[in-house]
């Protein structure tokens, strides 16, 4: 993991909060324009992403670390990606993101895949 200059969410990236919170009770507006990677990198599993805004991105939830969702994407090139977001005191904190080769499942992807069409977009919502 290491520092970056802060910069915008990609367009996956956004795309994929967007959906994560558009299933997330009580995260439906919140706000991520001002939403910045601050640092990212491989972990042990996958990818993970530090999130840092000026101010709660949703300012009236519960004052907990929570995870907000999990996404579950399948791609036309046998991938499955997972991914995570989490939240402290209304701060989106972490993406987190999982990547599985269907055709070499024992195979560990520490990157996000660039490419690939998705086939199926499931998101499952953990409540404010």
């Amino acid at each position: 993991m290491k520092s970056i200059e802060p910069r915008p969410l990609s367009g996956i990236e956004q795309g994929w909060v967007q959906s994560i919170l558009a299933a997330s009770d009580g995260w439906e507006t919140a706000d991520i324009s001002q939403t910045r990677v601050v640092a990212e990198g491989p972990n042990s599993e996958g990818v993970l992403l530090v999130l840092q805004a000026p101010a709660p991105e949703n300012p009236g939830a519960k004052a907990v670390r929570n995870s907000i969702a999990q996404l579950w994407i399948q791609t036309d090139e046998q991938f499955t990606v997972n991914v995570q977001l989490a939240e402290w005191e209304g701060r989106l904190q972490e993406l987190y993101v999982l990547v599985v080769d269907g055709k070499h499942p024992r195979r560990i992807i520490r990157t996000i895949p660039a490419d690939g069409i998705e086939v199926s977009r499931d998101v499952v919502g953990f409540g404010s």
